[in-house]
């Protein structure tokens, strides 16, 4: 019965890739769109300083509604892409939720 553990083990194990491994690719690309934006922000405020504008004392609390569109869109495919993965990882688990109490 060695290999019928083997395979129980495989099973497992490919079944926590399969869930695990679109959550973890949209929460590392949720993570790369919010470091884009700040960077774009970032860009922005020295922007600013550079042209001879005064940048806000404290633009961590600047509505994101003050930047131009370009910062704000900033990131905006990635944070698509990264929520989609996450859905699809939540339907997997949904999924192997179901064939498991089911008895597959």
């Amino acid at each position: 019965m060695a290999g019928d553990s083997i395979y129980q083990l495989t099973y497992v194990i490919l079944g926590l890739l399969f869930v695990l491994g679109p959550v973890i690719a949209g929460i590392v690309l949720l993570t790369k769109a919010g470091a884009r934006r700040r960077q774009a922000q970032l860009d922005y405020l020295a922007w600013l300083v550079h042209n001879g504008y005064q940048a806000p004392e404290h633009p961590g609390g600047m509505p994101l509604s003050m930047y131009p569109p370009q910062v704000a869109a900033a990131g905006g495919a990635l944070r698509v892409w990264g929520g989609i993965l996450l859905g699809l990882g939540g339907l997997f688990f949904l999924v192997r939720i179901a064939s498991l109490s089911s008895g597959m």
